[in-house]
C-alpha cells in the first residue's frame, strides 16, 4: 500500500517538472519580446522524437501553432519530411543556411543529422544578429564559442 501512495506523487512531480522544462522556450520567447506580431522564428526540429515523420505528441508543434495565431512568421527544418498535415501558415525549409535568412529567433530543439557541417552553421549563426534558443545545448556541443554571444540562450544562461 505504501507504493500505491508514493507512485502518484512521483508521477505528479515528474509531470510538473517536464511541463516546466517544456515551457522554457515559451518563457524565453516572452523575455525576448512580448509582441509576437511579425516576429520571424525558425525551429530546428519539430517532431516529438528524433528522426520520425509524425507530429503526434509534439509540444513544439503546439507552440508553433500558438505563435502563428499571434501572427508570428514561423518556419522549421526537420531531419525527415513530416507526413502529418502541418498548418499551412508554417513553412518547411530544407536548408539550414537558408532557414537563417530573415529571421529574428532560431529555436534549436534537436540535432539535425541530415546536415554535415554543423560547425560552419554555428559560425554563420554567430555572425548573424539573431536570438538563439538552445535549451538542450545542441549548438554549444558543436562550438563552445557560441556561449559568448549575449543572444545565445540555454537553460541556466540568460533565462
Amino acid at each position: 500500500q505504501m507504493k500505491i501512495r508514493v507512485l502518484p506523487a512521483i508521477i505528479t512531480s515528474l509531470l510538473t517538472s517536464n511541463r516546466y522544462n517544456n515551457d522554457w522556450i515559451s518563457r524565453a520567447l516572452g523575455k525576448i519580446t512580448s509582441n509576437k506580431e511579425a516576429l520571424r522564428i525558425c525551429f530546428w526540429g519539430v517532431s516529438y522524437v528524433e528522426n520520425t515523420d509524425t507530429l503526434r505528441r509534439s509540444e513544439i508543434y503546439v507552440l508553433m501553432r500558438k505563435l502563428v495565431e499571434e501572427n508570428a512568421v514561423v518556419s522549421y527544418v526537420e531531419n525527415v519530411p513530416i507526413k502529418d498535415g502541418i498548418d499551412s501558415r508554417i513553412t518547411c525549409i530544407d536548408n539550414m543556411e537558408k532557414s537563417l535568412e530573415a529571421i529574428d529567433i532560431l529555436v534549436v530543439t534537436k540535432k539535425l543529422t541530415k546536415f554535415s557541417d554543423m560547425r560552419e552553421v554555428v559560425k554563420l549563426i554567430q555572425s548573424e544578429k539573431l536570438w538563439v534558443l538552445d535549451p538542450s545545448r545542441i549548438l554549444l556541443a558543436e562550438n563552445s564559442a557560441i556561449s559568448k554571444s549575449p543572444r545565445y540562450l540555454t537553460v541556466g544562461k540568460g533565462v
